[in-house]
């Protein structure tokens, strides 16, 4: 059985655009990438990749590249703002690498000619006979699939829901309504410095991501890990930053400029920070700062009639948990597998992909998203009462048992289905549903 006849655009050369590219490039599917910025833009600021999608990657002969630009995590240490250790924990699954590379390294994976800049899509349009996206330098662009992997605030998604309004479709008002803003953070990586101390820059058997955690109100959550070439990743979260911003809107339509990071400098260069000592000298040592809203939400539909919805256009999930980066990886292994099956391209058979897509993946997207936020708030949260249960959580909760919840929460390990078998590392077993349509077993 060969791959589909059909042309598939892609909107959005993110993490999950890039991913579904790549996949789509080895079952030899036609496709398009249609990215709203002019050329590739990532924030100073690093990334988990787990068990989950590290396979798919070995699969495909690319995980020793990714190795060379992430470092293996080996757990994480928290603290309170005196440097108390109040807990940790070991976990020597996930890949660490710079956010900046590791878009760097999936472009190279896609060929040049397939990724179009500077085309924000304005509106879309579906038949019978394809799907059509308008942009706004005038170019339009023809296909039997649109797939919308454009971020949070997705024009696809917007669109779709237009579209389906005018044919009188139900939409259900949480979908229209804006993402949760719960706060913001800023975060970069530093330049290379030359006093880490030991055994924070040689140890080979993983880093360690160290927090500091808020344990009154105006506290900050304080990141800070380890990578390759001496550098740190660092974010700054918490309810002090939040309060600096009158409301959602002013601060996403605002400008970032010197004198935001002025301000922030005055006002927590005395915090302390893991590793360095004072949160100001991760300020000095770092020339990208970014600031990113943190926001969640669930949304129903993810697709209609040739349009379809992947990553945080359809799951946006808090930071807290590692997850989003991985969920939108793992979203592109199941739609390329059941493209790749794909019997036509009538709107009857795409529906039919994307139902057995939505049936895999929404469930435990949304479990994701849940214990996302529920470990933000085992973290977050202040006063006595929270830091009795963080006691409880790190010091009575058996190493062991933590490790078992986290095995079987990272235990679904798929592969492309349409380049073989490939054998499974590692002692816990895939307990990853079939990507497949042929008799595909009850959700």
């Amino acid at each position: 059985m060969g791959p589909p006849q059909i042309r598939v655009i892609i909107a959005g050369a993110g993490i999950a655009g890039l991913c579904l590219a790549i996949f789509l490039e080895r079952a030899g599917i036609d496709y398009v990438v249609l990215e709203r910025g002019e050329s590739l833009k990532a924030l100073g600021s690093t990334m988990t990749l787990s068990a989950q999608v590290l396979r798919v990657f070995d699969q495909l002969g690319l995980l020793e590249d990714l190795q060379k630009i992430g470092l293996p995590l080996a757990g994480f240490k928290y603290y309170d703002k005196e440097m108390n250790e109040v807990g940790r924990m070991g976990m020597i699954v996930d890949n660490g690498p710079f956010e900046s590379e590791l878009m760097e390294f999936l472009q190279t994976q896609v060929p040049k000619d397939k990724i179009h800049w500077g085309k924000r899509i304005l509106s879309t349009m579906q038949n019978k006979e394809g799907v059509m996206c308008r942009c706004s330098d005038s170019s339009c662009y023809d296909g039997d699939i649109l797939v919308g992997a454009d971020g949070a605030y997705s024009a696809v998604r917007q669109s779709m829901q237009h579209n389906m309004k005018l044919k009188n479709l139900h939409v259900p008002e949480s979908d229209m309504a804006p993402l949760r803003f719960t706060e913001f953070s800023i975060l970069g990586v530093t330049e290379p410095l030359e006093d880490l101390p030991m055994p924070v820059s040689e140890d080979k058997q993983g880093t360690f991501m160290l927090t500091i955690l808020p344990k009154e109100e105006g506290d900050l959550f304080v990141y800070v890990i380890a990578l390759e070439g001496m550098r740190l990743g660092w974010r700054l979260a918490g309810q002090f930053l939040s309060a600096q911003v009158q409301s959602e809107e002013n601060f996403r339509f605002s400008e970032w400029g010197s004198d935001d990071i002025n301000v922030l400098v005055k006002d927590l260069s005395d915090r302390t920070a893991p590793i360095v000592g004072t949160v100001g000298k991760l300020f000095d040592s770092t020339k990208q700062i970014s600031r990113i809203m943190l926001e969640e939400k669930k949304f129903d539909i993810w697709y209609e009639g040739r349009t379809v919805l992947m990553g945080d256009a359809c799951h946006k999930m808090l930071p807290s948990g590692g997850q989003g980066a991985n969920q939108a990886i793992y979203d592109a292994v199941c739609l390329a597998n059941l493209l790749y099956e794909l019997p036509s391209n009538s709107v009857r058979d795409i529906k039919k992909v994307f139902a057995r897509y939505y049936a895999l993946r929404k469930p435990y997207t949304d479990s994701m998203i849940d214990g996302s936020a529920k470990f933000s708030r085992l973290l977050g949260a202040t006063g006595f009462f929270a830091s009795l249960v963080r006691k409880v959580f790190f010091h009575y909760i058996p190493e062991s048992v933590r490790v078992k919840r986290a095995d079987a929460m990272f235990s679904a390990r798929p592969i492309l289905n349409f380049l073989g078998d490939f054998p499974l590392k590692g002692t816990v077993p895939d307990t990853s549903l079939p990507m497949t349509l042929k008799d595909p077993v009850a959700i």
